[in-house]
């Protein structure tokens, strides 16, 4: 997963997948996947990190957490965007 991001340079900012057992984000919560943003700049760049989803995941839920951060282009799939 990744995309391009912007913020404020700080600690704690990521994006975070958490994969589920069943459609619509049901069932059981599998696992998760973080996507480390610490030292993003005011500046747009591409970040990525490549993980292996679960086996049994039928669906997934995406969270983008930080203080001013800007997500733009976001993917997630099998090959890098950029």
């Amino acid at each position: 997963m990744g995309g391009k991001f912007k913020g404020q340079p700080q600690s704690g900012s990521f994006i975070r997948m958490h994969f589920f057992s069943a459609p619509n984000c049901g069932g059981s919560q599998i696992d998760t996947a973080d996507l480390s943003l610490n030292g993003i700049t005011s500046d747009w760049a591409a970040n990525w990190q490549s993980f292996t989803t679960p086996t049994g995941t039928m669906s997934a839920n995406i969270g983008a957490y930080g203080l001013q951060l800007y997500v733009d282009q976001m993917f997630v799939n099998t090959s890098n965007q950029f």
